[in-house]
């Protein structure tokens, strides 16, 4: 699998740190953010291959943020939420997330998702 550059943003810090190190194990390199602001003064400042983030964040939410993440960043989007909610998902998927996927996450179908990344 391609090493890649992945952005996490989340405001539950055991979601972040669990998730970052799983991705770590996998040879990718991880940052992490505690919102979407700073997720994307991170983005501005650096150039990730994949954006997992969360949709219920403070301040700004996930869905908020997407578009901004999508015009400024090439990264591949990831919406994570523990809402099961299929109009959701299509406002994610609309605005430039390449999936939604619920949480608590299943961390195959996230690999087999970054598997297929350029």
């Amino acid at each position: 699998m391609k090493r890649l550059r992945i952005l996490i943003v989340d405001d539950e810090t055991t979601v972040l740190n669990v998730t970052s190190r799983l991705l770590q194990r996998e040879g990718h390199e991880t940052t992490t953010a505690i919102d979407a602001e700073w997720g994307l003064a991170l983005s501005h400042a650096s150039r990730f291959d994949a954006i997992l983030m969360d949709v219920g964040l403070p301040g700004m939410s996930g869905l908020q943020a997407l578009k901004q993440f999508a015009s400024s960043s090439k990264a591949a989007i990831f919406l994570m939420t523990g809402l099961g909610d299929a109009k959701l998902a299509q406002q994610a998927l609309t605005q430039g997330a390449k999936a939604l996927l619920p949480k608590p996450l299943d961390f195959n179908n996230l690999k087999g998702l970054l598997s297929v990344l350029p």
